[in-house]
């Protein structure tokens, strides 16, 4: 009942209303609401045809502007409401065939990401999620120029935020040897970022990353994605492979990092609860004969 006509390509009255009201529900502050409009809406890009993605964007253009008298939480509202409808349109797999739409949708992230310090976690992951969609050719002509602000200068100092980009980047390297060649100089480490020889420079980056709890930064996911080689932005349905000798060299001084830093006397209330948290997840993603070494 959402499209109309035999070939089910045009929106009928009721498959219009649901498209406007799932994005003017992006918008919503109400509890969980803005996730629940957005898992509805990807799944309607994804599975009715009859959507016309132009007009779907201009619609999220104009149902989440903000004007110069939205102020505190309104302006808030908004600006996370045409983010997940970005995220909507990307996950959907609509934007696949459209260089035209990828383009659309990395512009707006960038100019979100600009916005506002707060958003800059998710924007960083909703740009790693699109840039999965592009081709290396177009990556690297189009859109590398336009993040190569995004690479910090150096580990020492780097953002929990700019961490999760790095990590997110070496993984979009190993799609082939041309985006490596691209990618990693300009990598701080010109290698791997998370290394066991780089985890004393990581300290104050993880240390900042603590704050916030019970909500666990995203850059957490990454780190422990880099440990055991598994896709950061999804939960594993698995445990890792057998750890190489690098990776499990890595695993050791990152136990003694939660174990001296947040752990130790001198940790909070809020730095245990993050390093039992880690624990937990590392002990879901952990080889299992590792599993005594984690929790011990």
């Amino acid at each position: 009942h959402l499209t109309s006509g035999s070939d089910g390509k045009t929106l009928s009255k009721d498959g219009e209303y649901a498209l406007k009201r799932l994005i003017k529900g992006l918008a919503s502050s109400r509890l969980s609401a803005r996730q629940g409009f957005a898992t509805c809406l990807t799944e309607m890009l994804e599975s009715v045809k009859g959507v016309n993605i132009s007009e779907a964007f201009e619609m999220l253009s104009a149902g989440t502007k903000v004007t110069g008298s939205v102020r505190g939480a309104e302006e808030r509202d908004l600006l996370f409401g045409r983010l997940f409808g970005f995220i909507a349109f990307t996950r959907s797999g609509v934007l696949s065939d459209s260089k035209e739409h990828k383009n659309r949708v990395l512009e707006g992230l960038l100019e979100l990401h600009k916005k506002k310090d707060w958003i800059r976690e998710v924007t960083t992951e909703a740009m790693l999620d699109l840039l999965e969609l592009y081709s290396t050719k177009d990556f690297i002509q189009e859109v590398l120029p336009l993040v190569e602000g995004f690479f910090p200068d150096t580990i020492d100092g780097m953002s929990p935020t700019q961490l999760m980009w790095c990590v997110g980047m070496e993984q979009y390297a190993k799609r082939d040897d041309t985006a490596a060649a691209a990618i990693t100089p300009l990598l701080p480490s010109k290698k791997k970022t998370v290394s066991a020889k780089n985890v004393v420079a990581l300290v104050p980056t993880l240390m900042v990353a603590c704050s916030g709890f019970p909500k666990m930064h995203r850059s957490w996911e990454y780190v422990l994605g880099s440990i055991f080689s598994l896709d950061a932005r999804s939960l594993p349905t698995v445990r890792s492979e057998p750890l190489s000798e690098k990776k499990e060299s890595m695993l050791l001084p990152f136990s003694k990092f939660l174990d001296s830093n947040l752990l130790g006397a001198a940790g909070s209330h809020e730095k245990r609860s993050v390093a039992m948290r880690l624990v937990v997840e590392m002990v879901l993603r952990v080889p299992a004969e590792f599993i005594p070494s984690v929790v011990s």
